[in-house]
């Protein structure tokens, strides 16, 4: 989803709707639409996901430096499958730090002989 674009299109709206008044009231419209710019991606975001189960806790924030390269090739990713760039990153943390079996086999082994 791209929340940015939703966001711009929600203050668009706002600034629009102001613009019918008087001055003051388009400023006063142009700063509610800056000022509620945060609290619609953090909502847009909270509904793209899905609202979080109970115990869920998705209040924990971390800020994390990306290389640029690498920060496009996510977004490009997460994109594809339809998903926000956080909840894709959520996911491939959650997998790396699942319980690993030696990957270096597969589990299963051959028993038997062979002729050459």
């Amino acid at each position: 989803m791209d929340i940015d674009r939703h966001v711009h299109a929600i203050q668009a709206d706002l600034a629009a709707a102001a613009a019918l008044g008087d001055e003051a009231t388009a400023a006063a419209g142009e700063r509610l639409a800056a000022a509620v710019s945060a609290s619609l991606q953090l909502r847009l975001l909270d509904e793209a996901e899905g609202a979080p189960t109970p115990g869920d806790d998705l209040s924990a924030r971390i800020t994390l430096r990306l290389p640029e390269g690498l920060k496009v090739q996510i977004e490009a990713v997460s994109s594809s499958e339809g998903v926000s760039t956080n909840a894709w990153i959520v996911r491939a943390l959650s997998r790396a730090l699942e319980p690993r079996r030696d990957r270096t086999r597969s589990g299963k082994r051959l028993q038997g002989y062979a002729q050459s």
